[in-house]
């Protein structure tokens, strides 16, 4: 590890002479703000082509500047997302890996996607030490590449010990941050989030869901609001468990109640496992419990590991579905504005797993009154997950059994769980 350098002057001593880079940001809540930043900085300066890499899961790419924002429209800039999403605005400029995330950390591991620097926030410990934070993810990868230079950003205040692996970083630039990150990326816990009315469709989601999913079962669960209701509404028993990409908030509210304590024999047990936390703990005296264990990637979206956790049940949200139950995660109105991230890894995991299942939920209708629910994903839209991969499917209205069932019952359940008054151009459509 290098002694603490001023970030400005050594971006510019990083970039000078190149005509390309590519940079590599950490998944959310990990990104480092202020090394992006300035290292799009130097790069306009310097005038080099930048393909960015990044994986930030709420889709705000936030470190974004006015000038970086023209930069990717004059094709300056490339925006090629690995995990994660792009605001919508940017959304027809951004390009994509479409892979699962499983198998984003092999290509990087093997040189198959590359890049020349990597940035991370990361904690700085009380010892004196490095911490990988709220966020393991890629990081342990991108460290064992000798050829790819790792920026560490450190913030004094942010979690630390949630890591089992002791990562090297003997190898890092260590830059010092200019922004409180900590209480910038502090989120209330969902419950009190003020002015946090719950939807009613999301309210009946999560129920049905809950009358779907065992007790004893290990959860996977998305990020949102949504999975937020879903995690409120769950029963468990003493042998449930959590197993995530990303750890929701409403589910960090309820370990620390003592539940999904995954009292099994399980390699895992009395652990919840993720790569990430959705959100770093606000400054209200909250703290991720230590039974919350953070791992690479290539742990927790082995498809391996995953078909031998027992009865391991993947609930996930979509855009959109058509009545064949293929799945759309990505597309918004002919621009890709996310990843499929672990959705693919995940749903194959929980098919395989002894007791599993696999679960999108989603309310039947956008705000603005269309329909999620369509005849056939239109293009340019991809297929996130298909049709064998999805085992029931959720809305408002009730839950569709789609595993073991023809094309046209698949389309029957389907349809009789839209909106009522979407369900006859449904029909007619099929």
């Amino acid at each position: 590890m290098s002694a603490e350098t001023e970030p400005a002057r050594a971006a510019a001593d990083l970039l000078r002479g190149r005509s390309t880079v590519t940079i590599m940001t950490a998944m959310s809540p990990q990104e480092p703000h202020s090394a992006i930043r300035k290292l799009l900085a130097e790069a306009r300066r310097f005038d080099i082509e930048v393909t960015l890499l990044t994986a930030c899961i709420d889709g705000s790419l936030a470190y974004l500047t006015d000038e970086d924002v023209i930069s990717i429209r004059e094709r300056r800039l490339h925006l090629v997302t690995l995990a994660g999403g792009v605001p919508r605005a940017l959304g027809a400029l951004a390009d994509s890996i479409p892979q699962s995330l499983w198998n984003i950390d092999r290509m990087l591991q093997d040189g198959t996607i590359a890049c020349d620097i990597y940035v991370v926030r990361a904690t700085a410990t009380p010892e004196g030490g490095i911490d990988v934070g709220a966020a393991v993810a890629f990081t342990p990868t991108m460290l064992a590449q000798p050829a790819v230079q790792t920026i560490v950003e450190l913030d004094a205040t942010g979690p630390h010990g949630l890591c089992d692996d002791n990562l090297d970083w003997s190898r890092c630039l260590v830059w010092a941050s200019d922004e409180l990150h900590g209480d910038e990326a502090a989120s209330p816990e969902p419950a009190a989030r003020a002015g946090s009315a719950a939807d009613p469709a999301q309210v009946r989601i999560a129920e049905h869901v809950a009358q779907l999913v065992p007790e004893d079962a290990t959860v996977q669960l998305g990020i949102g609001s949504l999975a937020d209701a879903i995690a409120t509404a769950l029963r468990t028993g003493p042998s449930a468990g959590i197993h995530c990409g990303s750890v929701p908030g409403g589910v960090l509210m309820r370990i620390r109640q003592g539940e999904f304590a995954r009292a099994t024999d399980h390699a895992d047990a009395g652990l919840q496992i993720a790569t990430s936390l959705a959100e770093t703990p606000a400054r209200s005296g909250h703290r991720v419990p230590d039974s919350v264990r953070l791992r690479p990637i290539g742990y927790t979206h082995d498809p391996e590991v995953l078909a031998g956790i027992p009865v391991l049940w993947a609930i996930n949200s979509a855009l959109s579905i058509d009545v064949r139950g293929q799945v759309n995660s990505e597309w918004i109105s002919g621009a890709r504005v996310a990843s499929a991230g672990g959705l693919r890894d995940f749903t194959a995991g929980a098919q395989r797993s002894s007791g599993g299942g696999s679960v999108v939920a989603l309310p039947s209708r956008t705000r603005s009154g269309h329909s999620r629910i369509l005849a056939m994903l239109e293009a340019p839209a991809a297929v996130s997950a298909g049709g064998h991969e999805v085992g029931y499917l959720v809305t408002e209205y009730g839950v569709a059994t789609l595993h073991g069932r023809t094309q046209a019952q698949r389309a029957e359940s389907i349809i009789a769980i839209a909106h009522p008054d979407d369900r006859d151009a449904l029909s007619r459509g099929v």
